[in-house]
């Protein structure tokens, strides 16, 4: 897609600047490098989630507000483990052509996502992979002190878009968990944001 990009940018720029001299104007023909920087800005940013252009790339949109619940245990001893119930939970995702970031909000926690990869070699079924960093909101809570995690999900393409996925945070404590999408990324407004903070 990049490559497209360069060769579509270097071609722009040749043409205006033979145009530009056609009609004998003095202005410069903007260069392959700029119109490659603004082609790439827009792309990132909006192009690549329209649906022709989304399946061309193979990276899924998403981006939106997902609500589900998870299924939570801890180690309570040497092959031993407790079972602390089932927590539901609210993750806000955002996302660009090159970047995501995930909140994850529950009664009692709030996690951020530190590292990530998503792969989207099954284009049914693609899967997000990333290290958090979770903290306790208030006392009393699964969670006592901040703390790392690892999540692995699999992103449901077909069924209406679910995400399901383990997590195994610092604290000794795993789970399973089931997301589903609740509004469409451009559904998603500022007030919806504020009411589940």
């Amino acid at each position: 897609m990049l490559f497209g990009l360069a060769i579509f940018s270097t071609i722009l720029s040749s043409s205006l600047t033979r145009l530009f001299t056609s009609f004998n104007l003095t202005v410069v023909a903007p260069s392959g490098l700029m119109i490659f920087g603004i082609l790439f800005f827009l792309f990132d940013r909006f192009l690549w989630k329209f649906p022709g252009i989304n399946y061309l790339t193979g990276v899924p949109n998403i981006s939106g507000i997902w609500e589900g619940s998870g299924h939570i245990e801890y180690f309570a001893g040497v092959d031993e483990r407790a079972d602390a119930g089932e927590v539901k939970s609210i993750v806000i995702v955002t996302q660009s052509w090159t970047r995501i970031d995930l909140v994850l909000m529950s009664p009692s926690t709030r996690s951020r996502l530190k590292v990530a990869s998503l792969d989207c070699s099954n284009s049914l079924f693609p899967s997000l992979t990333y290290i958090y960093e979770v903290k306790p909101t208030k006392t009393g809570g699964f969670l006592q002190s901040p703390a790392e995690g690892a999540c692995e999900t699999t992103i449901h393409r077909n069924e209406n878009s679910r995400m399901v996925g383990t997590w195994y945070s610092g604290e000794d404590k795993t789970g399973l968990f089931s997301l589903k999408k609740v509004y469409k990324p451009e559904e998603v407004t500022k007030s919806d944001v504020s009411e589940i903070h």
